[in-house]
């Protein structure tokens, strides 16, 4: 098979570390609370009884307070605990595809880096720490004007999702 183009586009990102003054299972508990699970079989109802897309924005507005969603969690010491690993860490797939809606029709590749991808770890003393690379700056990477713009539009919501955890970290999301 003949290869017709490939381009190779490189991207500065940045990672936000944040050491967190809250234990591990404190940290998890309030994220899972304050970034609650989408509800796929509420959309699925909705789509299954001929709704419309606003009718499934709503129902991700009333799901999602703080404006995102865990699509998917992975439990990183179940997976790497037989090979001897003690670090208690939970990977989450976080966003709303309501919001990513309104890239996807011109940028596909969107979905690339949509969901976002958060690591939260325990530090060697307990701390919860949550990293994560920055969305403006990896919506950067694709070049387009609408992907930017919601980039940054995620910036702040990370951040005030973050608030709504109790870690002020609104300086850490400003490029």
């Amino acid at each position: 098979m003949k290869t017709e183009e490939v381009a190779v586009v490189p991207h500065v990102v940045n990672r936000i570390d944040i050491v967190t003054g809250i234990s591990f299972d404190d940290f998890i508990e309030r994220f899972e609370h304050v970034v609650p699970s989408v509800d796929m079989d509420a959309l699925r109802m909705i789509e299954d009884r001929g709704g419309s897309w606003e009718d499934i924005v709503a129902a991700l507005a009333a799901n999602a307070p703080h404006e995102l969603m865990v699509y998917a969690s992975i439990d990183v010491l179940g997976l790497l605990r037989v090979a001897g690993h003690a670090t208690r860490a939970v990977e989450y797939f976080v966003g709303n595809h309501a919001i990513g809606e309104k890239v996807f029709r011109e940028e596909p590749k969107w979905f690339l880096y949509a969901p976002l991808r958060m690591l939260v770890y325990s530090a060697p003393d307990g701390r919860a720490v949550f990293s994560m690379d920055q969305p403006s700056t990896v919506f950067d990477g694709l070049n387009n004007p609408t992907a930017a713009r919601i980039g940054r539009e995620m910036d702040l919501r990370t951040a005030r999702m973050l608030k709504a955890l109790g870690i002020d970290a609104e300086s850490a999301f400003q490029q």
